[in-house]
Order: structure tokens, then sequence, then C-alpha cells
């Protein structure tokens, strides 16, 4: 896809806000494959803004849930299959401008990861063109759509996804390590890693608790699993 194909309109339309700065667009729709001009630096922007929107809309949806459950639903919500499947929902694939690379399955489709890098890419654009209130207000909008599908009651814990995952793969279960804890006895904030090394992959979680520690820890090991294709 040249830049002059990119229809400005159409996107518009489908991401549920009016572009204005046409050279941005066109970085956020570019692939590294092509060159600098690409849609790193504004994934980074974006990514902040999906989920920090996504944190606000669960703690309003569902007042009475617990932090632990809001941060599985935040993981299930942010996690790059999940915005890969909102960026498929508003055709995000057609835009996306890249030099001739093929998914898994040797199809000429573009692979979920970069559609996903797209989407939060876009959402940078937003920032930068109308800042955090519209960039969220925008990145709400299309999660909600996903939220709808999620089940806050059904979906099993970091922990326990995460131990059935190694397991199903015959590798061996995670550690988790206390690296500090702070704050006043009766407030303390544990700080804790979650550990694969047969993979060497670490997350680090913070909670009011052990466990809150351990199971956020353990939904960053996932998000990291899911980035490289081993988790859905």
């Amino acid at each position: 896809m040249t830049a002059s194909s990119v229809d400005f309109e159409e996107l518009s339309k489908s991401f549920g806000y009016s572009f204005q700065n046409k050279d941005l667009v066109q970085s956020a729709l570019t692939h590294s494959s092509l060159g600098k001009d690409n849609y790193e630096r504004l994934e980074f922007l974006g990514d902040s803004v999906v989920n920090l929107a996504a944190a606000s809309l669960l703690f309003h949806r569902f007042p009475d849930l617990r932090e632990g459950d809001l941060s599985r639903l935040r993981a299930s919500l942010v996690k790059k299959s999940a915005l890969t499947e909102m960026a498929n929902s508003i055709n995000l694939e057609k835009h996306v401008r890249l030099a001739q690379i093929r998914n898994r399955s040797g199809k000429g489709s573009v692979q979920p990861s970069i559609l996903s890098d797209v989407f939060e890419a876009l959402l940078g654009v937003v920032f930068l063109e109308a800042g955090f209130e519209k960039s969220s207000e925008v990145a709400t909008a299309l999660l909600a759509i996903l939220l709808d599908k999620l089940d806050p009651k059904s979906s099993k814990d970091p922990k326990t996804k995460l131990q059935e995952f190694l397991q199903s793969q015959r590798i061996d279960l995670p550690e988790y390590v206390i690296l500090n804890t702070y704050g006043l006895a009766h407030q303390q904030i544990f700080e804790v890693a979650c550990r694969v090394p047969a993979l060497d992959i670490e997350g680090i979680g913070h909670g009011r608790s052990r466990r809150l520690a351990e199971q956020e820890a353990a939904a960053i090991v996932l998000t990291c699993l899911d980035y490289h294709g081993m988790e859905s």
C-alpha cells in the first residue's frame, strides 16, 4: 500500500475519530520494514492510553469488583490478541503499510501483532492531536466493544492461567519471589517477581497483599507470552 492510497475518511469513520495530521497517520500505519518513519514511537504513546483507558473503563463498569479481578480483566482486555481482534473488527489491515511480510501460516495477510501495534499507534496519534481526554474517550469506546464479550466472573485468574499454560507445554512452573515491601505496617505494598526461567521471562507486580502482587506479576508474564505468540 502506498501513502497516497490510504483512505483517511474511511479510516477516521471506522476509528471513531477525525484524524487531522496525515503525516502522523501515515507513520502510525507504517511498519518498520519500510524505514525509520514508522509506528513504533506512536505505539509507545498509544500503549499507555490503552492501559489507562482500560483501567478507567473497568473501574467504572464494575464498581463491586476487587483489585485482583480488575487487574485480571484489564490483562484480558489489553492483550495483543484482544487488540488484534479489535483491529480486525474495524478493518485496519487494509490500511497498513509494510514490506512483504508473511504470517506464520505462510499467508500474505498482516501479522496479528502488527495489527495490534497499529491500533495502539493510531491512539498515539489521537493523543498528540487532541490530548489525553479525547484519546482516552476514543480508546474507551473501542474497548467497550471488547469488554461486552468478557464475563467478569468466569475467566480464570492470571496465576491459574499461567500454571495451566506452562503445564500444557511441559514447562516448569513459575517462581514467585518477594522483591520488596514498603509503606506503613498496616498499608504495606508488596513487590513480587514471577519468573519462568525456562523461557527467560519475568514479570513484576505490586499489590496491597502478596497474593495481589503475585496475580499482577503473573498477568504481566501472560502478556509477554501473548506478545510472543505463545498464549492466547
